[in-house]
């Protein structure tokens, strides 16, 4: 329970005695929004430049509707927010420690309309952000610093799995800078309605109460996923079996998964490769390529194969084997990536799950290299531990 007049959870925080009620719990940042539209799925990008006359520490409070991932320099810090309600908003609470000089903070936040998740409930789309310390209230928050905004209808959402949409991704509109702030086109971020503390407020609408995230933030680590297997098979939904006389080939794969090997696929082929991960993992899928435009690349993943290719049949058997069974990606759905013949990293809004890919390039007139293939495990930062009895 917090008592009026002490603010030493959140310094920002406007909860004193000596004020009105009705302006109580209110915070010092608002929620920003784009004020434009468009007629295709849109994702906005919020930037801040700011300087640090000296090495410093700073403590950020973020949210995003309906998801948000936050950079300092181009270097995710924050993603979220976790699923609530309007009367329990969460946000994160960040550390960040940026040494002397020029910085970019940069926010990409999705909007996945009707396509959101069953479990987050939105209001519009936004973000939010503030440092906690007060005397950082004009140089950071959200409403009170200068941050800019930029849309960008480079993503469109499909197909509603529960958790959150596949994506088509263009690289052809897609701003290859937009992450580290550069480009051009930014405007000034509008404001929406100023932000509120759900332990103080209660009735006001409509707008988001915050509470802090009850789960610790998620780690991001580039390091852990390895890719025990590869089949290189047919290029229908066929059992998986390993096409005979392909076993370099098959190998040149393996190594641009664990090692970052480029792999180059000439103009006019298809291959479909399905790789089995040494564990379970909850994973953000990053493509880098080069070259390839016409050429289509889709990415699913699933928690382990069936016996069956049949939809309507959901037996599995022994999850260990793979050979000889059937991949079936979630909802028969794919993220779909189309290269426009530059370098580009593909991504997707949100993390992927299971222990088993499937990877299916079509190159049009035009080769394609795919330079890197990076699995970064998220999760909540809990570790298994071995009880003694």
């Amino acid at each position: 329970m917090i008592n009026f007049g002490n603010k030493q959870n959140l310094p920002w925080l406007t909860n004193d005695r000596e004020i009105h009620w009705s302006f109580r719990g209110m915070w010092q940042a608002y929620w920003l929004q784009w004020g434009g539209t468009t007629t295709r799925d849109t994702v906005c990008v919020y930037r801040l430049f700011f300087t640090s006359a000296a090495d410093e520490t700073l403590y950020f409070s973020v949210s995003g509707d309906n998801r948000y991932r936050l950079f300092c320099d181009g270097r995710q810090i924050s993603s979220g927010p976790e699923a609530g309600d309007l009367n329990n908003y969460f946000y994160n609470r960040v550390c960040c420690k940026v040494s002397a000089g020029k910085h970019v903070l940069t926010a990409i936040v999705f909007d996945f309309k009707d396509l959101s998740s069953y479990a987050h409930i939105s209001l519009r789309p936004g973000f939010l952000l503030a440092e906690e310390q007060e005397a950082n209230r004009d140089r950071f928050n959200t409403g009170f610093a200068p941050w800019e905004v930029l849309a960008n209808d480079a993503m469109e959402w499909k197909t509603f799995i529960m958790l959150y949409p596949t994506v088509c991704f263009h690289a052809d509109r897609w701003n290859r800078s937009i992450l580290k702030g550069d480009g051009s086109g930014w405007q000034k971020a509008e404001k929406a309605e100023q932000a509120g503390f759900a332990g103080i407020r209660n009735e006001y609408g409509p707008e988001r109460l915050m509470r802090e995230a009850i789960l610790p933030c998620s780690i991001y680590d580039r390091n852990i996923v390895k890719t025990e297997k590869i089949y290189l098979c047919d290029t229908d939904d066929g059992p998986i079996t390993s096409l005979p006389g392909k076993e370099t080939e098959t190998l040149r794969w393996l190594d641009l998964f664990n090692n970052g090997v480029p792999c180059t696929l000439p103009a006019g082929r298809t291959v479909r490769i399905i790789g089995v991960m040494d564990n379970y993992y909850c994973v953000y899928p990053k493509l880098h390529t080069d070259g390839g435009y016409g050429t289509e690349i889709s990415l699913a993943f699933a928690e382990s194969c069936y016996d069956d290719g049949d939809y309507g049949n959901d037996i599995k058997g022994n999850r260990e084997e793979v050979e000889g069974k059937f991949f079936r990606k979630c909802y028969a759905e794919s993220d779909v990536f189309y290269p426009d013949g530059k370098e580009m990293e593909f991504f997707t809004p949100h993390w992927r799950s299971g222990r088993i890919f499937e990877l299916v390039i079509k190159t049009g007139n035009c080769g394609l290299t795919v330079k890197k293939v990076e699995l970064a495990e998220t999760r909540y930062p809990l570790e298994a531990q071995t009880l003694l009895t």
